[in-house]
């Protein structure tokens, strides 16, 4: 029991020593110095443990051989090994790292510690990995599973099952990492383990994110953002930011990444990550990169490596080296790009990764290919090619033997060309590697092209294409259009000819129009860089005008108690103080005209200012008159109806929300309608949805309100040059729109968001809309057609969400459609003009002192 004390006492020092101080490197080495030597050992190794962590690996090794002296029997000494095993690892010492975790393994299995052999061999299965051993990976780790299972460690289970999942995933075996990471979930959920679930859902997004399906991807790390959030982990809060980043970089949504990749490296700065910031700073050069701008990519990347170094990790060095390399590739200096290369390779050389030595080879290759320098690009092709067969990774050597294929392309080289693209083609086919297919099926048809082989060449381009469009991918899909409509112009099928000419053509304006985005994202990001620079400027004026002030009144204070001073002398000295005074006086009356001089000058700035704001305001409001000119005219909506009303509410000066009367054969035609945004932004479509409506109906061919919805959805697509909902582009327009027959009193009704009501023996109809807007949506079906027969004295409204969705009342909530129609219901008793102010009466009263939060329409009518 004594000994039971003075250990727990022993324990409990240790941790308070350490808690009291800020560095616990520091604080672990005085505990050793007063600690019994068989505390020595453990101490040791957590000295080495916190080395690790802070990135230096030298410092760590010295405090592992430390224990290592410590080490009296074998079960000490796996755990030296085990140690040194992670530390190895974490600087890319694969090698040794897999020396190390083997003989932890084998003596933790010699003296019956098979839980702590299991956790070794969990972490030798994370070396192969980084190795690229992907098949010693796998076995290894679904040997794992049997003893986990067995011994009902599902902590241990669910880590095995996510890992299997990753290695999948590096493989792009989609399916299967799916499988295991969901296998991971349903653990981690049942035992309610908030941040190894959060772990899982970013697991999620990154295949969705590999799948190109970025809406999910950015739902499920936003899910796992907001648990790591109410965990309170900044680390994992700010890698979740990394992911997002790369996710909208992926959705080309720039100004979005970049922002993204900003906050994590902010987040990672805060707790003091290097290794983390300098991740961030190399994925926002890669941005800067993407969009042109290599200055801002070079000098991200420069700091980048620069903290690699500061760090001592070698694998990221090289990594970093090998980027910053490519920024000179990409701005076309290749001999910088190629000696660039060359250190990568030398550094990977080093670390003995031979998946990385390969892709360094790649690298040097194209460097010397863009110089035209074809035999070495040869040579450093086929070291790669021998490395990557070496370590059975099929996927890159078929890359290598395309790269060869076209280096022989390029030479002229006919038959070798055919050679190695045929094995290119045939490898890539085995592993099923579509986009691999189509490439190497372009290149092939390229130069059965130039051999004048258009058979053999039309029938693989024509394979090639079918790819590049189930892919999505233009490049691929505009090569071989090209390429197939000359094809077909030689052979005289000139229709065919065009008809894959036309397709080329589209395919290459779309190329342009993401060339496009590359190019106005770098403009926004330099403009919001500008803008944020002259932010600054203006509060470095303010902060000088600010000290400018506190001088001056202390000069005035100084100058108070100079004259309190003299007036006291002047008791002693009345004439002598009376001069004094008087000096005193006109250096008052000097200090007070500069003051002045200080004053006009902030007057004319406010003025100045007050000016610019003038001219803005002028230019919004110039904008309403143009918005207003397109709305019907209160005269002619009195002409094509008699009992109604207008409630219209912009949140700012001009609207997203607008309204629409109209005669069309027998009918009148009326909607209002809900645009994206509101303000300037709002404006725009909504002027656009008004010009678009004057166009249908001025071609005459419409019969109901679906066809109207149908053709503006169309319209408003190829206007904002919408696709698919992967684009990000999902700007449109929610709309009501009927057609009253003014001789049948029959009326037709389509809505894409928004319902109609119709009020008739105080009894409330709603009719809903379709659940899809005027715009690009997933599911993009036909809009429905409502046939209503009307009756005397039916009161219709149709409306935006902005009434709706305003919150107010005694607790701040939305008013919401039940209450909505509620309120219709009630006003529906007076006349029109009155309903319209009983509707802005409420409106007013609900909203009390909340801000109104979106542009409100309602029309009403009677029939």
């Amino acid at each position: 029991m004594q000994n039971y004390r003075h250990r727990f006492l022993s324990v409990f020092f240790i941790f308070i020593t350490i808690g009291l101080s800020a560095n616990p490197i520091d604080s672990l080495k005085k505990v050793i110095s007063q600690s019994p030597n068989a505390k020595h050992f453990e101490l040791w190794v957590q000295v080495g443990l916190h080395y690790r962590e802070a990135g230096n690996f030298d410092s760590a090794q010295i405090a592992f051989h430390n224990a290592r002296t410590m080490a009296v029997n074998d079960s000490l000494k796996a755990v030296y090994w085990h140690n040194q095993g992670g530390l190895n690892w974490r600087f890319g010492y694969y090698n040794q790292a897999i020396a190390f975790y083997d003989s932890a393994i084998d003596a933790r299995m010699q003296n019956g510690l098979h839980s702590q052999a299991n956790k070794s061999k969990y972490y030798l299965t994370l070396v192969y990995r980084d190795l690229s051993q992907y098949r010693k990976a796998i076995d290894l780790a679904k040997s794992l599973i049997a003893p986990y299972t067995n011994d009902d460690d599902s902590a241990s289970l669910a880590d095995i099952y996510n890992h299997l999942g990753s290695i999948f995933l590096r493989l792009h075996n989609y399916d299967s990492a799916n499988f295991w990471y969901e296998q991971a979930i349903d653990i981690r959920f049942a035992m309610k383990d908030s941040l190894k679930m959060a772990d899982s859902y970013s697991n999620m997004g990154k295949i969705a994110r590999e799948q190109g399906v970025y809406n999910d991807a950015i739902a499920h790390y936003k899910k796992a953002q907001q648990i790591y959030t109410t965990l309170k982990d900044k680390d994992k809060v700010a890698y979740t930011y990394l992911l997002l980043g790369g996710t909208y970089w992926q959705a080309k949504k720039y100004q979005e990444a970049l922002q993204e990749y900003l906050i994590s490296m902010r987040l990672y700065e805060s707790i003091g990550s290097k290794q983390h910031v300098a991740s961030a700073q190399k994925n926002i050069g890669l941005i800067y990169r993407d969009i042109g701008n290599i200055d801002k990519a070079v000098e991200y990347h420069m700091r980048s490596l620069d903290t690699y170094r500061e760090i001592g990790n070698k694998p990221l060095i090289g990594v970093a080296v090998s980027i910053l390399a490519g920024d000179y590739w990409s701005a076309g200096n290749y001999n910088q790009a190629l000696s660039t290369y060359i250190k990568a390779l030398d550094i990977r050389k080093e670390l003995g990764n031979k998946s990385h030595i390969a892709g360094g080879y790649n690298n040097v290759a194209l460097a010397y290919k863009s110089l035209e320098m074809q035999d070495s690009s040869m040579i450093n092709y086929r070291r790669a090619l021998t490395l990557y067969r070496g370590i059975d990774d099929q996927r890159n050597e078929a890359a290598i033997l395309n790269n060869i294929g076209n280096l022989h392309k390029r030479d002229s080289a006919v038959d070798s060309a055919v050679h190695y693209l045929q094995k290119a083609l045939a490898l890539r086919k085995r592993i099923e590697h579509r986009q691999g297919i189509g490439y190497s099926s372009l290149n092939l048809g390229q130069v059965y092209w130039t051999e004048q082989k258009s058979r053999k060449s039309e029938k693989i381009l024509l394979e090639a294409r079918a790819i590049a469009q189930e892919l999505s991918d233009d490049y691929l899909l505009k090569e071989s259009c090209l390429l197939l409509s000359a094809i077909y112009q030689k052979t005289g099928n000139y229709q065919k000819s065009l008809a894959f000419y036309q397709e080329f053509h589209a395919a290459e304006k779309r190329l342009q129009v993401d060339e496009s985005i590359r190019r106005v994202a770098d403009m926004q990001i330099r403009f919001e860089a500008e803008k944020r620079m002259r932010i600054v400027e203006k509060k470095d004026a303010e902060l000088k005008q600010q000290a400018m002030r506190i001088y001056y009144l202390l000069v005035g204070l100084a100058l108070l108690l100079v004259l309190i001073v003299v007036v006291i002398i002047a008791l002693l000295q009345k004439r002598k103080s009376n001069r004094l005074l008087a000096m005193r006086n006109m250096e008052i009356q000097e200090q007070k005209a500069e003051i002045e001089a200080q004053r006009d000058l902030a007057e004319d700035q406010r003025d100045t200012i007050a000016g610019q704001n003038d001219k803005i305001n002028d230019s919004i409001l110039y904008a309403s008159r143009i918005q207003n000119a397109l709305l019907p005219p209160d005269d002619q909506m009195e002409g094509l109806l008699k009992q109604h009303f207008i409630f219209f509410k912009p949140k700012d000066v001009v609207s997203g929300d607008f309204y629409y009367f109209q005669n069309y054969q027998q009918y009148t035609v009326i909607a209002a309608a809900d645009c994206t945004g509101h303000g300037v932004p709002g404006a725009f479509m909504s002027m656009l949805g008004i010009s678009l409506l004057n166009e249908i109906m001025a071609t005459g061919e419409i019969e109901n309100a679906a066809d109207v919805l149908q053709i503006l959805r169309a319209k408003v697509m190829k206007n904002l040059h919408q696709t698919s909902v992967r684009d990000g582009n999902s700007d449109g327009m929610d709309i009501s729109l009927i057609m009253l027959n003014r001789e049948t009193q029959k009326l037709h009704f389509a809505g894409a968001n928004n319902p109609l009501v119709i009020v008739r023996n105080d009894e409330l109809i709603a009719y809903d809309g379709d659940r899809m807007p005027i715009g690009v949506h997933i599911h993009a079906d036909r809009f429905k057609n409502n046939q209503i027969s009307l009756q005397k004295g039916d009161k219709l409204y149709m409306y935006s969400d902005g009434y709706v969705d305003q919150f107010g009342g005694k607790y701040g909530r939305k008013l919401m459609s039940k209450n909505f129609k509620k309120l219709l219901l009630e006003s529906s008793k007076f006349d029109m003009p009155e309903q319209k102010t009983q509707l802005n009466t409420f409106f007013e009263k609900w909203k009390g002192n909340y801000r109104q939060i979106d542009d409100i329409v309602i029309i009403g009518l009677e029939i």
